[in-house]
């Protein structure tokens, strides 16, 4: 007799950290500053006891999702009255695109590191109406093309968006 068993492991650690600062200025408005990272010190997969163990940190392969070791967004803000504006900076750090193959085995092996840029603004009609605006990937950075299957290449979507720039209006109406 045959029963279905959940045996596989897996194993995570990192650490977060958070920043957030506020100030307003006489005359010129707010100021905003955010920045968040993660750092992925360990994800481990095990596919039942007794199998070897996979590290997946800093690779673009992982079973879930692409696993950076490094990520960070950061944001600038200002407001003044009505009108308010926004720079986001996204960063991941370079990651090999296999957890097990050697360095020589694809080329290129590594992602590379990837920053992307976000540019937003909005300004309130009223208290009700809000319009809003935007810029994403202000740079028009593409993601890496890595190697998947055989001799193709393509893009992992789970950690980039690749849809390259894009801009975007629209409105909040609060009744």
């Amino acid at each position: 007799m045959q029963t279905n068993q959940n045996v596989q492991g897996i194993r995570t650690s990192g650490i977060d950290l958070a920043l957030s600062l506020e100030h307003a200025f006489e005359g010129i408005g707010q100021f905003q500053f955010v920045a968040a990272g993660t750092k992925v010190v360990r994800w481990d997969l095990q596919g039942s006891p007794g199998q070897p163990i996979t590290h997946y940190v800093g690779t673009i392969t992982g079973p879930f999702t692409a696993t950076p070791r490094y990520k960070v967004n950061g944001t600038l803000g200002w407001s003044l009255r009505k009108f308010s504006a926004q720079w986001e900076s996204h960063y991941l750090s370079s990651m090999a695109v296999s957890e097990v193959d050697p360095v020589s085995s694809r080329s290129p092996f590594f992602t590379g590191n990837y920053w992307s840029h976000d540019l937003h603004g909005s300004y309130a009609l009223s208290d009700r109406v809000k319009l809003r605006t935007g810029i994403v990937n202000v740079t028009n950075e593409h993601p890496p093309l890595v190697p998947e299957v055989g001799n193709a290449t393509g893009v992992n979507v789970s950690a980039y968006d690749n849809r390259g720039r894009w801009y975007f209006v629209g409105g909040n109406y609060s009744f």
